[in-house]
């Protein structure tokens, strides 16, 4: 995640293209759906996006009402969770309204205070923050490995206060135990087929023995999934499948339609992921009646498992997982675990 930041007009977008070759993959904060901010390379405009937000509470990303200091500061430390699980690699580009004269109206002092609090959750986050002035970028945080234990000890400690406090179900209220599951003659089924879907999917390739899709609509990436899957099981015809070649042996079907209660029947694992937070209750309810371990996208509370950040080299698999409190910490120990294995970083998947 990069955070770029500056007054209005000073070039912002223009450097963060020209700085992280990033020509392609952006919305407008101000016109786009909410929901496009999971998949997109990067956001400008990002405060009018906020104000957006505030206006709109039914995404389920900004549900309090509450606008006390305290209530804010919640929402935007959730907020960034949020954001940093759904896209942590998304560039963000925003105006500092922080700066100039304060708006008379409440409702813009209000989005003003919301859009600071909200960009200083996310640098804690962030891999760098760089302000811009006429074009001019000078980055202001850098995480390096000397300060980045500090970091993320901030954010454990705000992730932790939340969760003592009530203030959200971010993450499980104890520390998750790691369980190597044999998943070869799963039967797993996915609802939904956005962002989070994907990555879950991606990850479960070569573990899992078939993987059921059920989605009305789909990412682009779930079709690049199943072209790859078809075009390994016609080389197969011409080949026999050695064993560095597993993790092209999962089924991976897509049902385009809604849900149905009989989805449910002889599956193993059931991965609610769709945007609609009710209906993902709903199968976490059914799940648990019939003893399916699932997994909720929108609510941790509801999740029998998480999903790890995940580094494969042969045989040896490893999984990294903070109990969905710390996501730099798992990003930076997944790093230095694939540099001990010699691997590259796109040998692994992140969840």
């Amino acid at each position: 995640m990069k955070v770029i930041i500056g007054g209005a007009c000073q070039g912002k977008l223009a450097f963060a293209k020209r700085e992280y070759q990033a020509a392609d993959g952006w919305i407008d904060g101000r016109v786009c759906k909410l929901e496009e901010i999971e998949g997109c390379r990067g956001i400008f405009q990002f405060h009018e996006y906020i104000r957006r937000l505030m206006d709109d509470r039914k995404d389920g990303l900004w549900l309090s009402s509450d606008l006390s200091i305290v209530g804010m500061e919640q929402q935007a430390e959730r907020f960034a969770d949020l954001l940093y699980e759904k896209n942590p690699d998304i560039l963000i580009v925003s105006n500092e309204l922080g700066c100039g004269i304060v708006p008379m109206e409440k409702k813009d002092r209000l989005w003003r205070e919301t859009c600071g609090r909200v960009c200083t959750a996310l640098a804690a986050r962030a891999d760098e923050v760089v302000r811009v002035v006429c074009g001019v970028g000078q980055k202001i945080i850098v995480r390096a490995e000397q300060d980045l234990e500090l970091v993320q000890n901030k954010i454990g400690k705000l992730s932790l206060g939340r969760t003592q406090n009530g203030g959200g179900n971010d993450g499980p209220s104890g520390v998750c135990f790691p369980l190597f599951l044999d998943l070869s003659h799963a039967q797993i089924l996915v609802v939904g087929a956005g962002q989070i879907a994907l990555r879950r999917i991606r990850a479960l390739l070569g573990f899992a023995g078939r993987i059921t899709v059920v989605a009305p609509d789909a990412a682009p990436g779930l079709s690049d999934i199943l072209t790859d899957i078809a075009e390994t099981e016609g080389a197969r015809e011409e080949r026999s499948l050695c064993e560095s070649d597993a993790e092209k042996g999962t089924k991976v079907v897509w049902e385009q339609r809604g849900f149905c209660e009989s989805d449910l029947d002889g599956k193993t694992m059931v991965l609610a992921a769709t945007d609609d937070k009710t209906l993902n209750q709903e199968i976490a309810k059914s799940c648990k009646a019939r003893r399916i371990l699932v997994n909720v996208c929108s609510d941790a509370a509801l999740c029998d498992f998480q999903f790890p950040s995940i580094v494969r080299d042969g045989d040896v698999v490893v999984g990294v997982n903070a109990s969905g409190r710390n996501h730099p910490l798992v990003k930076e120990t997944r790093k230095k675990i694939e540099a001990c294995l010699g691997i590259e970083e796109d040998g692994s998947r992140y969840c």
